[in-house]
């Protein structure tokens, strides 16, 4: 996805790449699911004021699909990891440059308030989903480079096409 990013060789000091990011793809997708259930029972039980109905239906609705888009790119990022097909890692990636920007975004955000709590917990969720996107980043490039040695290791075909089952 992205070469400019520092590739590693392991998810962390006890777990190779694979198993950290088949570990972080789980995760994402408990909490996306857990976020969908979230989001329609706020939507189910909103008791806003008239002026601010629409706007906290909208609210919790957007939070449904976002936590549906994140909740289908985990799990196409763990039948990648399964199949080892590069291409199904990608939505995943580029999911976690969305976050990780929002999530500067947010730090700013926090920062120009001043409230060091709140700080806190921002730079360690910035942190987190940097080392996600560094991890899965790593693995995709990792997967399309022996993709790529995979294909231009076999022979070309000779006089016609070869089917298999």
């Amino acid at each position: 996805m992205s070469r400019c990013l520092p590739q590693i060789e392991r998810g962390c000091v006890c777990c190779d790449l694979v198993f950290c990011c088949a570990f972080q793809g789980c995760y994402c997708t408990l909490q996306s699911v857990l976020g969908v259930a979230l989001g329609v029972f706020v939507v189910a039980n909103a008791s806003y004021p008239p002026p601010y109905l629409d706007a906290g239906i909208l609210v919790g609705v957007a939070y449904i699909f976002i936590s549906t888009l994140a909740a289908t790119a985990s799990i196409l990022f763990l039948i990648g990891i399964s199949k080892r097909r590069a291409y199904l890692l990608r939505p995943y990636v580029v999911l976690l440059y969305f976050t990780v920007a929002g999530s500067a975004v947010a730090l700013y955000l926090t920062a120009e308030r001043k409230e060091i709590g709140a700080l806190a917990v921002d730079l360690i969720y910035l942190g987190t989903h940097c080392y996600m996107l560094l991890c899965a980043n790593s693995l995709l490039l990792k997967m399309e480079e022996e993709s790529h040695m995979d294909i231009s290791q076999t022979e070309p075909l000779k006089g016609g096409l070869i089917f298999t089952a």
